[in-house]
C-alpha cells in the first residue's frame, strides 16, 4: 500500500479491468423492475456512475498508460476530442434554455452533462489501462461478448412469448396491420436493442477467430444468438449497422483462415435455422409484421420530416447549442404543421439521429468532435486490420451507423466511447511505450487527489439518482396499493432533492389526478393539491413542458379554477403551437365561459392539425355547437 491506501499498480489494474468489464457488460444487461420507476435507466446510469468512481480511485492502473498513450499521434487526437467534448459540453449546459435539464438529463433517458462527461471519463480511463495493460482489452471483449449472449438469450424469450420479468403488453405495439411484440431485452426498446446487439458481433466474431476449441464454438454461438435477435428486433438501423460492419471487416476477413471461416459461418447458419424453426410459432406473424411495416413504411417513419425540421434549431442555436436534453421543448416550439398533422399524438424527444441532436445541443462545434471520432474510428495502420483492432474498428462503425437513426442511450453511449478508447489504444502502435509506473513529470499526489474528487462526485450523483427514483417507485408500489399517504411521502421525497432536478413529476401528476377522484373530500384536495405541485415542477423542470402545462389546465379544470386552467392552456399552445390537443381544450373552455367568438378559432386550429384525429375532434366540436 501507498501513502494514500492506495492498492499497489498490480492490485489497481486487476480492479480496474474487473471494473471496466463491469460497466461494459453490466450496464446494457441491467434493469431493476420493481426497484426504480425507470427500471431500464437508472440502474444502468448507476453503475456507469460507481465503476467509473472505482477505476478512478485505480489510478495507477490508467493514468500511467494514459499518459504514454497521449506521446502517440492517435492519443492526442484521442485527448483533443475528449477535451473538445468537455468544454463543449460545459458551455452548452451554462447557456442551456433549461440549465438544470441539461445537467441532470431527462427522466427516460438521463444522457446529461453528468453522464456523457462520465462516459468522456470511462473512456479516457479504459484507453489508459489499455495502452498500460496489453491483456485487459481482451477480459473486457470477452465481458462484452458473454453479456450480448444473455441478452440475446433474453430477447429471444422474449420473441417465443416468455418474458419473466416485464410484462408483454409494455412492448407490443398495434399497428394497423396488427399486434406487433416487440423485445426489448434489457435495453429499453426494440431498436436500442438491436443497435448494441449490432456492435457486439463483430466483437464477438473477432474473439471467436482467435479462440480455438470450446472457447471458439461457444463464442461463435453467441454469435448467431446475437444474429438472430438482431433479426428478430425488426431494426433496419441495426441490419444496415451489420452490413457496415461487414464492409469495414473485409480486410481482416481475408487474414482469417478459411477453414475458420466456414465452421464458423456453419455454426452460425445451423443455430439461426434452428432457433427461427423454433419461434417461428410464436414470433412468425410478427417476422411478417416487421416485413409488411417495412415495406409500408419504406423512409422510416417519421425521420425524413423530423430531420427536415430539425435543421431549424441548428440555425437556431448555432454557438453554443440549446444545451443537452432540451431538444423535446425546443422542437416542439417548432415543429411544422405538416409533421403535427401526420403525427398528431407523437412527441419527438430526439431528432434521433446523433449528428443532429449533438449540433442542436452543443452548438455546430459538435460536428468537429464526431469528424474526429469517425477518424479515429476509420483511420490506422495496416496492422489495425486484424485481430482484435479489426474487431473494434467494425463494432465502431455499427454503433457510430446505428446512431444515426437513433436517439444516444447510456447503453449506446457507453458503445460508443468505451469501444474508442479501447480502438485508440490498441491501434496507437509502437509508440506506445507500456508503463505500469508513473511517468517522472507526473504528480501520484495530485493525480490522487484529483481521481479522489471525481470519484466522490460520481458516487454522489449515484446515490442521488437512485434515491430520487427509488421514490418514483414508491409512489407507483403506493398506487398499486391504493394507499394515499404512502404516495405523498414517496412524493414529498422525490420532490425534496434539488439534484436531480428533472424527474417524474408529470406522471406523478396523473397518478395524484387518478387516486384523488376515488377519495373522501378532504383527502382528494390533498390529492389535487399534490397533483399541481407535480404539474408545476413538471412545467419548470421536464423535458416535456407542453404535456405538462396542459396537465396543469387538467388540475385546473378539476379543481374549478377556468381562469388558471385558461393560462396554462396558452401556454401549451406557446410550447406546441401545433398541437391540436391545447386547442381543443382551450375551444371547449372557452365555450363554456362564453367566449364563442375566440371558442371557434381555437376549434378552427383544433382541426387543422389534428390530422388522422379528425373525426374524434369534429364528434366534440359538434357536440358543443361549434
Amino acid at each position: 500500500m501507498n501513502s494514500f491506501g492506495q492498492p499497489d499498480s498490480a492490485w489497481a489494474a486487476r480492479i480496474a479491468v474487473a471494473l471496466a468489464a463491469t460497466a461494459m457488460a453490466g450496464v446494457p444487461l441491467l434493469i431493476a423492475p420493481g426497484l426504480t420507476l425507470e427500471y431500464e435507466t437508472t440502474p444502468k446510469l448507476v453503475l456507469l456512475l460507481v465503476c467509473t468512481a472505482g477505476i478512478l480511485l485505480c489510478y495507477r492502473a490508467w493514468w500511467p498508460g494514459a499518459v504514454a498513450l497521449f506521446d502517440t499521434r492517435r492519443g492526442r487526437l484521442f485527448a483533443g476530442i475528449l477535451a473538445a467534448q468537455f468544454l463543449s459540453l460545459l458551455a452548452a449546459t451554462a447557456f442551456s434554455s433549461q440549465p438544470a435539464l441539461s445537467l441532470a438529463g431527462s427522466s427516460w433517458r438521463r444522457y446529461g452533462l453528468v453522464t456523457q462527461l462520465t462516459l468522456a471519463l470511462f473512456s479516457l480511463t479504459v484507453a489508459g489501462l489499455a495502452a498500460a495493460h496489453a491483456e485487459s482489452p481482451r477480459k473486457i471483449l470477452l465481458a462484452i461478448a458473454g453479456s450480448s449472449g444473455v441478452i440475446a438469450i433474453y430477447a429471444l424469450a422474449q420473441s417465443a412469448g416468455f418474458d419473466p420479468l416485464l410484462p408483454r403488453a409494455s412492448y407490443t405495439i398495434t399497428y394497423w396491420l396488427g399486434d406487433l411484440a416487440r423485445g426489448p431485452g434489457t435495453l429499453g426498446h426494440a431498436v436500442y436493442l438491436g443497435g448494441f446487439l449490432a456492435a457486439a458481433i463483430p466483437v464477438t466474431a473477432g474473439l471467436a477467430a482467435e479462440a480455438k476449441g470450446i472457447a471458439r464454438l461457444t463464442l461463435w454461438g453467441i454469435a448467431a444468438l446475437c444474429l438472430v435477435a438482431t433479426v428478430l428486433s425488426g431494426s433496419r438501423s441495426a441490419l444496415l449497422a451489420l452490413v457496415a460492419a461487414a464492409a469495414v471487416s473485409l480486410p481482416a476477413i481475408r487474414r482469417i483462415r478459411w477453414r475458420i471461416v466456414r465452421s464458423g459461418a456453419a455454426i452460425g447458419a445451423a443455430g439461426a435455422v434452428a432457433l427461427l424453426l423454433f419461434l417461428s410459432l410464436h414470433s412468425g406473424s410478427s417476422l411478417r409484421l416487421h416485413v409488411d411495416r417495412w415495406r409500408q413504411d419504406f423512409y422510416g417513419g417519421t425521420r425524413l420530416r423530423l430531420w427536415r425540421d430539425s435543421l431549424a434549431l441548428v440555425a437556431a442555436y448555432p454557438i453554443a447549442g440549446s444545451g443537452p436534453e432540451t431538444f423535446g421543448n425546443e422542437f416542439r416550439r417548432r415543429q411544422s404543421a405538416e409533421l403535427s398533422r401526420a403525427y398528431p399524438d407523437y412527441v419527438q424527444e430526439s431528432p434521433h439521429n446523433f449528428l443532429l441532436e449533438g449540433a442542436i445541443a452543443q452548438g455546430c462545434f459538435f460536428l468537429a468532435i464526431a469528424a474526429g471520432i469517425i477518424y479515429l474510428a476509420m483511420a490506422g495502420r495496416a496492422a489495425s486490420n486484424k485481430g482484435a483492432a479489426a474487431g473494434l474498428r467494425a463494432s465502431m462503425v455499427a454503433t457510430l451507423v446505428s446512431l444515426l437513426f437513433l436517439p444516444v442511450t447510456i447503453s449506446g453511449g457507453l458503445m460508443l466511447y468505451g469501444i474508442l478508447g479501447l480502438l485508440v489504444a490498441v491501434t496507437a502502435g509502437a509508440g506506445v511505450q507500456r508503463r505500469t509506473t508513473f511517468p517522472g513529470l507526473v504528480k501520484p499526489a495530485a493525480c490522487g487527489l484529483a481521481a479522489l474528487l471525481l470519484a466522490a462526485l460520481l458516487l454522489a450523483a449515484a446515490i442521488a439518482y437512485l434515491r430520487k427514483d427509488m421514490a418514483y417507485a414508491g409512489i407507483d408500489a403506493a398506487v398499486k396499493a391504493h394507499r394515499f399517504a404512502e404516495m405523498a411521502q414517496a412524493y414529498r421525497t422525490a420532490a425534496d432533492a434539488w439534484f436531480p432536478a428533472p424527474g417524474e413529476d408529470l406522471w406523478a401528476s396523473r397518478q395524484f389526478a387518478a387516486i384523488a377522484r376515488e377519495l373522501d373530500p378532504q383527502t382528494a384536495a390533498q390529492a389535487w393539491t399534490l397533483a399541481a405541485e407535480a404539474a408545476a415542477m413538471a412545467e419548470r423542470t421536464s423535458e416535456d413542458q407542453a404535456d405538462a402545462a396542459f396537465q396543469s389546465a387538467l388540475v385546473a379544470i378539476a379543481t374549478n379554477r377556468a381562469e388558471q386552467a385558461g393560462v396554462k392552456l396558452r401556454l401549451a399552445i406557446e410550447q406546441a403551437p401545433t398541437w391540436y390537443k391545447s386547442h381543443l381544450l382551450l375551444a371547449q373552455l372557452l365555450h363554456f365561459t362564453g367566449h364563442d367568438a375566440e371558442a371557434k378559432n381555437e376549434a378552427k386550429a383544433a382541426l387543422d392539425f389534428a390530422g388522422a384525429r379528425r373525426p374524434g375532434v369534429e364528434q366534440a366540436l359538434r357536440e358543443l355547437g361549434l
